[in-house]
């Protein structure tokens, strides 16, 4: 589905899966993935988005010089061992200070089972799900390449801008048989500009422009705790959620409580169940902390 959707000849398959693995093992990374319930168990992943924090340099040559299909520089730059990712220590110091560029790397849907409104609701249903990840990163630049003039306009509606279109390479021969529904476009968005722009504030990522600076400097699993806390779930459900043990989960709220206590900014009650881990936390949270729109960090 995804070698389809990106133009990934079979030969490099293996390569950009273990491009993919050392990305995800090592760096700031979000993934998701939409399933279809009622298909089989082994054919029930429809659409799939994976995206990771680069450094600067990569973001200048997208916007710059670069030619269609970034997995392919991006496969050779790793391969020739620069940097193309910005790791989880980093990314989090970046965060707290002026913020990390985001790259959409993959970005599967299956049009062979799909089509027409089936289509447009797992793409709507996608960046419903997408959208509020990249809200939990203080982001500076978002970027992804998107194919044909249907998803240019609908990035475009989301409030990226078309960086390329790559006219200088309509010559090249992969370009002449590739169909227009899959002419690539390199998307970007710089979110300071966002942030002035009155015309782009309603749109989902000049909303995100807006958002405060962080505060708390959450990591990504305190925040999935916070998450799941003010949304009813117990610690014991949050630790099954999650995968980890109620221990864990302990210890997560007490560097939470630690985090927030000099702000006075989190008032957490316990509910009168007080069987150990099956407390339903209540919380509070200042507006400021912006949490509706994932931003606790």
């Amino acid at each position: 589905m995804i070698q389809k959707r990106l133009r990934i000849p079979g030969r490099h398959a293996k390569n950009l899966l273990e491009f993919w693995t050392a990305m995800m093992v090592a760096a700031d990374h979000m993934v998701t993935v939409i399933e279809d319930a009622e298909q089989p168990e082994r054919s029930r992943m429809v659409a799939a988005a994976i995206a990771f924090c680069v450094p600067d340099d990569v973001v200048a040559h997208a916007r710059g010089d670069a030619p269609p299909y970034p997995w392919k520089w991006m496969l050779d730059r790793w391969n020739q061992g620069h940097a193309v990712w910005v790791p989880r220590k980093e990314a989090r110091i970046a965060q707290m200070a002026g913020g990390v560029n985001v790259l959409v790397q993959c970005y599967g849907l299956d049009s062979v089972r799909y089509s027409g409104l089936q289509y447009v609701q797992i793409q709507e249903t996608l960046s419903e799900h997408f959208i509020p990840s990249m809200a939990r990163r203080r982001v500076r630049h978002a970027i992804e390449e998107v194919c044909g003039p249907a998803e240019r306009d609908r990035h475009k509606a989301f409030g990226l801008d078309v960086w390329r279109d790559y006219k200088e390479f309509k010559a090249l021969p992969d370009w002449v048989a590739c169909p227009e529904e899959q002419k690539p476009y390199m998307m970007g968005s710089d979110y300071r500009q966002l942030a002035q722009d009155i015309a782009k504030t309603n749109t989902a990522v000049g909303r995100m422009a807006l958002l405060p600076e962080p505060r708390f400097g959450f990591t990504d699993l305190e925040q999935n705790v916070l998450a799941l806390a003010l949304r009813g779930s117990t610690d014991v459900e949050i630790a099954e959620y999650l995968g980890l043990t109620l221990v864990t989960i302990k210890k997560r709220w007490d560097r939470i409580f630690h985090k927030v206590e000099p702000f006075g900014a989190l008032d957490i009650a316990l509910s009168d169940d007080t069987t150990a881990g099956k407390q339903r936390r209540s919380g509070n949270f200042q507006a400021d902390a912006t949490f509706a729109v994932g931003n606790l960090v």
